[in-house]
């Protein structure tokens, strides 16, 4: 993987988890105690103990998959694997 294709939080992971994770009901900035997902620091504890990549790979119907009743796009799901494989890079 050459720098310039390489996935990173800020050209490609933050886009995914903004449309999929970081919305009221889940992981945005709220009072409900669930994980907040808005900026990089935050997301990458849950990369590097790996529960993110556990929970994105579990069947939809599994109340522990995330996101939450959604079934991300192959290419997303790819790009979020392959972003936390290298390290979870920010830029």
């Amino acid at each position: 993987t050459t720098v310039s294709d390489r996935i990173t939080y800020t050209n490609e992971v933050r886009k995914i988890i903004n449309v999929n994770c970081d919305i009221p009901e889940c992981h945005s900035d709220n009072e409900k105690g669930i994980a907040v997902f808005n900026t990089y620091k935050s997301i990458t504890k849950y990369a590097a103990n790996g529960s993110m990549d556990f929970r994105l790979e579990l069947p939809v119907s599994d109340s522990m998959h995330m996101p939450k009743r959604v079934e991300l796009t192959p290419c997303d799901l790819y790009k979020l694997q392959e972003w936390i494989e290298d390290g979870y890079p920010e830029n």
